[in-house]
């Protein structure tokens, strides 16, 4: 059906009306009372926010003492000189072990050769492989200091990660070595996570630079807090505060942050001024609830009230479509007493006339259709009585033909063409001289050639009609042999139509198995049999296999047994 323009129900109509009386105003009320509860609730979020920086804080500080209680156990158990070399190092791959954050050790001893562990799911980073191969920073460790770097972010940008440096001691103060160990430091993000569940509140940790070392967000680890328009001086003031600041979006946000002294780091975390979510959320939630109900409400009015209107509407569209795909035999049940049922009234008799004309309609295609095949069947009789020998020919050709294509799984519609191209095949035969037609011996030269020209003639004869254009070729092509050597035009393989070659197995074994003035009928077995040694030579290979087939289901010996009684009868 073509579209013109998009068409609403009016269901829709009668539901944004009731929306409009019912939800409008409750959401007005509601915002109004949620803007004047908003400025006292914005008074406990530094409360909240305090408690929750304090908590992230001594959760890293917790985790930061047991990880580098752990690295500066490995680096004192490499300096145990009672304890042998494959000990230590089964003893810091238990440490390693213990604590998953540590991924990649290098021991880098004076007395030993260098011992490695490393994590098989990763590499070692860069900066890693750098500072381990870094003779100043080596020089430095054996002097006795200590490095920690990092945080650093993968190039990935998927974890982060620091590297510490500690020098080997002996039990006589004798540094013999450095351990360099490369840490997982994804905990300061999860850690930040916890507690920023609620939408629009963030969380991150900044180092003395102000520089941010973990956020949820990876791609942000390493920028400075002003491009958030914070002023850095803010952490420089106390241990832990509260603040405010205004975005590049004309936007007011509180926070608050608290210091990790013995890493120069500050926590910080901050969300809308104007969302104090723990409260708001739930005020929004009844009010989301209230709006659900009014909204199923009004629903439900609009669909009673629409129902009435659109339901006879909708049954009278559905009817009028299936009348445009041809279902003229539509029916409505429409029980109104107003303009509606009056429209089903005239509807149903329009569709009862339209069922009557179509049924006449019908009758006269089938009879036309009769008429075809009648005419058909009585041009193919008349030709076959041009000679006695072939009485019937044409019609048992066909059931045989029709019989292999059924074999072959051809369509109904292939099928039925198959069926009038067999019944016409030798139409052509008209214009060939009786003398010819009926000789008892074998055709000379001229008669032969004059013999091979009826597919032609055939074909010319039929083809001015449209209607059976598609049948051509059978016509034309029922004598052509699959290796090239039959007529009229030495046609091979599939350049043969389907059709042809079904007819010639058909038109081939007809001729065999009844009597003609140069030969007698000969079984149907023996026929069969060389009808399977012609093929690849004569006959499509397929076509026969589906001609064997269907003689040995009898679909064509049932026509033969009939044409025996018709040969016994005339003699």
């Amino acid at each position: 059906m073509e579209k013109h323009r998009k068409h609403y129900p009016i269901l829709y109509s009668l539901l944004l009306f009731f929306l409009l009386v019912g939800l409008v105003p409750l959401v007005i009320t509601n915002y109004r009372f949620i803007i004047n509860t908003e400025e006292i609730m914005n008074k406990n979020l530094w409360d909240t926010q305090n408690r929750d920086v304090k908590k992230i804080s001594t959760s890293i500080k917790s985790a930061l003492l047991d990880l580098e209680g752990d690295i500066r156990l490995m680096a004192e158990s490499q300096g145990i000189s009672s304890i042998d070399v494959p000990t230590r190092h089964l003893f810091l791959r238990f440490l390693q072990k213990r604590n998953h954050w540590i991924k990649h050790i290098y021991v880098h001893s004076l007395r030993v050769s260098p011992r490695i562990i490393e994590d098989p799911l990763s590499k070692p980073s860069t900066e890693f492989l750098n500072y381990f191969s870094d003779r100043t920073i080596f020089n430095k460790v054996m002097a006795g200091q200590e490095y920690h770097f990092g945080p650093f972010n993968s190039p990935e940008r998927t974890y982060i990660y620091g590297i510490n440096i500690l020098p080997i001691e002996t039990n006589d103060g004798i540094i013999e070595g450095a351990l360099y160990c490369e840490v997982e430091l994804n905990f300061l993000i999860d850690f930040i996570t916890e507690d920023i569940s609620e939408f629009g509140k963030q969380a991150f940790i900044i180092d003395n630079d102000f520089k941010i070392i973990a956020h949820t967000d990876l791609n942000l680890i390493g920028r400075d807090v002003r491009f958030l328009n914070i002023d850095p001086g803010t952490f420089a003031m106390f241990v832990a505060s509260t603040f405010r600041f205004v975005d590049k979006k004309n936007e007011e946000f509180s926070g608050s942050y608290i210091s990790i002294p013995e890493k120069n780091w500050w926590v910080v975390m901050y969300e809308p001024t104007l969302n104090a979510r723990w409260f708001i959320s739930g005020m929004k939630w009844n009010m989301g609830k209230m709006g659900i109900i009014t909204a199923i409400f009004s629903i439900i009015l609009a669909a009673l009230f629409a129902g009435t209107l659109s339901r006879p509407i909708h049954q009278l569209s559905i009817a009028a479509l299936k009348i445009g795909d041809g279902h003229f035999d539509q029916q409505i049940n429409i029980k109104s007493r107003n303009e509606l049922g009056q429209l089903a009234e005239t509807f149903n008799y329009m569709t009862g006339k339209l069922q009557e004309y179509t049924t006449q309609l019908e009758k006269y295609a089938k009879e036309m259709q009769e008429l075809f095949f009648s005419s058909i069947q009585s041009l193919s009789a008349a030709i076959d009585e041009k000679d006695p020998y072939t009485r019937g020919h044409s019609e048992r050709v066909t059931l045989c033909s029709t019989a292999i294509a059924r074999e072959l799984n051809l369509t109904e519609d292939e099928i039925e063409d198959i069926r009038i191209a067999s019944l016409l095949h030798d139409v052509g035969k008209i214009g060939i001289h009786d003398s010819v037609l009926g000789k008892p011996g074998k055709l000379d030269d001229e008669e032969r050639i004059l013999m091979e020209q009826h597919p032609v003639l055939g074909a010319n004869i039929m083809s001015p009609i449209k209607q059976l254009k598609k049948i051509i070729p059978g016509m034309l092509e029922h004598h052509e042999k699959y290796n090239g050597s039959g007529y009229p035009y030495g046609l091979t393989g599939d350049k043969i139509s389907l059709m042809g070659r079904i007819i010639a197995v058909a038109d081939t074994f007809d001729a065999m198995t009844t009597d003609r003035p140069y030969q007698k009928a000969m079984p149907g077995d023996y026929v069969i049999e060389k009808i399977i040694k012609w093929k690849n030579e004569r006959f499509d290979p397929e076509v026969v296999d589906a001609f064997v087939r269907a003689y040995k289901k009898d679909l064509v010996t049932y026509f033969h047994q009939n044409q025996d009684e018709t040969n016994e009868s005339e003699h």
